[in-house]
């Protein structure tokens, strides 16, 4: 009724409140979402309906009191009213056990369901006025007032709801198809960028790598040098190049301790093989380049003729390849960089643990790197972050052995960023550092500048970016041109790795 306790109460806690998102567990408990169509409202494509929204309503008065002022005001003014629920904190099973304002005893709206649509009508037109009927005219200003988004199945107009789930259906289709004579197009256009594309890459480069087997040239090589200063850990075989894990300390070891984020044992267990399996071609590697750089004879750290050889891995991490190659070579010299602060602050704290002497690290992007070194390794370095580490491998005059991924994130270098966005040139948590980082140009090499231009490298970077795993079927990243996205690939490389000669 008029001017009565219950109202007195409500004016004074009034204020304008902004309109809340509606929960499934707000809605009327006898209604029915229409989620499967987006545009679903039933104001404008289910009729007006019988029920509304009111908002702006007091947070300080118990939802059942609200409710039942709500209701009285309603059916004294408008017409029978069927269903009141007013929204409070405990509707929102996100938001029922975190702290909120104890004053507040509801959310500030409610849903009101008439009898008839008629009446509903005149609840529009009359609460949705300047002036708020008798009851519900309270200080905080004018009430809020809408149609329901959420529709009772009665009021559902089934033949013209399916009308609109057909319209949906067609349009979905029809973009569908589009996407689809896109992808030919875009991949008609690669393979013929590819064409113009000379020796070794173009259309063909994929099967050079093929045929590189299992590397036995450098196996060889390996395996027919001397070892005098055993600069070996007994845990790597000199003649297999097989690595006994039992033998290497846990901090050290990729496929070590507790593995969060999958429930996959499966999935699990292929990547730590996997990641064994790199840290082992890796070695491999380093032992071919560290007995290279020691016969150029680099500064003798370590005593009269034991030339110490320093390995930079850029991009590192927190160790997953570093610490184990640094406990296998404790003769060589190792530096670990990466741009995130915490990752490094990981890797140290894991070198401590294992023992490790003969690393040391710092956190900065590859770019602003300035410390001499005879070999880089990268292993995941995404986009131009293995561009980045070629290019101090050049200045450097250094050997370098890199596992690139992510050229799909090539883009934000094409856009004069970094690897990891094309705004930012500086991770987040590091301090700014002087100077402004260069731009790199793509194509990286003359040799794919003169028949490339950089559009279309953008094109043969996007195709290429996708996983090669031997787990791709199993996360759904097969896309239908796996061959074609492997020869992209492969000229993106050939593209750096000529880069490097021109530059040598």
């Amino acid at each position: 009724g008029k001017g009565g306790p219950m109202n007195a109460a409500v004016v004074r806690a009034s204020r304008a409140l902004p309109l809340r998102r509606v929960t499934p567990s707000m809605m009327d408990p006898n209604a029915r979402a229409l989620r499967g169509v987006k545009e679903m409202k039933s104001c404008a494509i289910l009729g007006k309906g019988k029920k509304i929204y009111v908002g702006n309503l007091p947070r300080d008065v118990p939802p059942v009191d609200l409710a039942n002022l709500v209701r009285r005001a309603c059916e004294a003014e408008y017409g029978e009213v069927g269903h009141v629920r007013v929204a409070h904190t405990a509707d929102d099973r996100r938001r029922r056990n975190k702290s909120r304002d104890p004053t507040k005893l509801n959310e500030g709206y409610c849903f009101v369901r008439f009898k008839d649509e008629s009446s509903a009508e005149r609840a529009m037109r009359g609460l949705g006025g300047n002036e708020a009927p008798a009851g519900l005219a309270f200080g905080g200003g004018a009430l809020r007032v809408e149609w329901a988004r959420d529709t009772h199945s009665e009021d559902v107009d089934e033949k013209l709801l399916q009308q609109k789930r057909d319209e949906r259906r067609k349009r979905n289709e029809h973009k569908a198809r589009q996407r689809k004579r896109n992808k030919v197009r875009e991949v008609d256009e690669i393979r013929e960028i590819l064409q113009r594309v000379p020796p070794p890459g173009g259309s063909e480069a994929s099967n050079l790598f093929k045929e590189l087997g299992e590397c036995k040239t450098l196996v060889q090589g390996a395996m027919d040098r001397s070892d005098p200063q055993g600069e070996t850990h007994p845990a790597l075989d000199p003649e297999t190049f097989s690595i006994d894990w039992s033998k290497v300390p846990v901090e050290c070891d990729p496929g070590a301790g507790e593995w969060y984020g999958s429930k996959n044992e499966d999935h699990v267990k292929r990547r730590r093989e996997r990641k064994r399996d790199q840290v082992q071609s890796f070695a491999l590697v380093l032992s071919h380049l560290v007995a290279a750089a020691r016969r150029t004879g680099t500064k003798d750290l370590t005593g009269p003729g034991v030339p110490q050889v320093r390995v930079v891995d850029f991009g590192s991490g927190s160790g997953a390849l570093t610490l184990p190659l640094a406990f296998l070579f404790p003769k060589v010299s190792f530096h670990a960089l990466d741009m995130k602060p915490k990752a490094i602050e990981l890797l140290l704290e894991k070198a401590e643990k294992g023992g490790l002497r003969n690393l040391t690290a710092s956190g900065g992007m590859i770019e602003n790197f300035d410390q001499e070194f005879d070999i880089g390794l990268a292993l995941h370095a995404c986009g131009n972050a293995t561009d980045y580490s070629m290019v101090q491998a050049v200045k450097n005059r250094a050997s370098f052995a890199f596992c690139p991924c992510c050229v799909g994130k090539l883009k934000f270098s094409l856009e004069g960023g970094s690897s990891f966005s094309a705004k930012h040139k500086n991770y987040i948590d590091l301090p700014d550092q002087p100077g402004e980082s260069s731009v790199l140009e793509h194509p990286r090499s003359e040799w794919m500048r003169k028949s490339v231009s950089q559009k279309q490298f953008a094109l043969i970077a996007k195709a290429g970016d996708i996983s090669h795993g031997c787990d791709q079927e199993s996360h759904g990243q097969s896309h239908g041109y796996d061959d074609l996205a492997r020869t992209c690939k492969a000229n993106i490389e050939f593209d750096r790795s000529m880069y490097a000669a021109e530059n040598k």
